[in-house]
């Protein structure tokens, strides 16, 4: 529920590189802060997603966390997912 909180957590938890692939969503989606809310994670549709970053957000909040490098990897799967390689 607190993704910042959950981001420093990985990042304490991560002695080399972590991979990470979350779901994001386009600018036009988020608010002024770069998130997209759902309220005890009601409003999206899988019922337990409480925050969505778009991806210069995400970048941003690794970055904030602590990881010193952040790449976001080649994409694959769903158009609303990344994969991210931080150390």
């Amino acid at each position: 529920q607190d993704p910042q909180a959950g981001l420093k957590s990985l990042r304490a938890l991560t002695t080399y590189t972590l991979l990470l692939r979350t779901s994001v969503v386009e600018a036009e989606g988020a608010g002024s802060d770069g998130w997209a809310h759902y309220p005890d994670g009601n409003g999206h549709p899988n019922g337990t997603v409480w925050h969505r970053p778009t991806r210069e957000q995400m970048e941003i909040e690794l970055r904030r966390a602590g990881f010193s490098t952040v790449q976001m990897l080649p994409h694959e799967g769903a158009n609303d997912e990344d994969t991210w390689r931080c150390e």
